[in-house]
């Protein structure tokens, strides 16, 4: 073995992770559930224009002009402002790009049902202990269909230009023909 392989041996020895599907379901699900929310306030809303104009603004305040340290006040809110600011340019790429084939995927795999033979008829495949179409998996299904088909809606107009929110104006969001 090379040494960087022995290294990965011995860090896997003590920190070794192992989970199931049926562990990871619920608490993928929320997390990708969350991010449609987040991802679908700031495009509907155009959060990404407000934390502009925000930013633009605290550039503009006399207090800011008038300090001469970078680890003044002013100075500390504008630099929280611009990660913040940064922070929903991040989300609507990622969200738009690289993260919409896994959510995707999460996603089927809370509506995809098999047979179980050890806890009997239909079962959720990433969850068995989940029965399909009943009262947990009907629960999930109904938020899925509200978030999902609004999420891929309005993910198109970032998805054309790979994410850069810079170029849909919120305003774009509501004229179907500018599309």
């Amino acid at each position: 073995k090379t040494e960087t392989q022995m290294h990965h041996v011995a860090l896997l020895k003590y920190f070794k992770f192992d989970c199931s599907r049926e562990t990871l379901f619920i608490p993928e699900l929320t997390v990708v559930c969350g991010f449609m929310v987040v991802f679908l306030l700031i495009a509907l809303f155009g959060l990404d224009e407000v934390m502009d104009r925000v930013v633009a603004r605290a550039h503009d305040m006399p207090m800011y002009k008038a300090e001469r340290l970078s680890f003044s006040p002013a100075h500390l809110l504008v630099k929280f402002l611009n990660f913040v600011r940064n922070f929903t340019y991040l989300i609507m790429q990622l969200g738009s790009t690289i993260l919409v084939v896994p959510m995707v995927q999460i996603i089927a795999g809370a509506a995809h049902c098999s047979e179980s033979t050890h806890f009997g008829g239909l079962v959720v495949s990433n969850a068995p202990h989940i029965q399909c179409l009943q009262h947990k998996h009907l629960q999930i299904l109904a938020v899925l269909g509200a978030l999902v088909p609004l999420y891929l809606f309005l993910l198109m107009p970032f998805a054309v230009v790979a994410g850069d929110a810079l170029y849909v104006p919120s305003e774009s969001m509501f004229e179907w023909r500018f599309w």
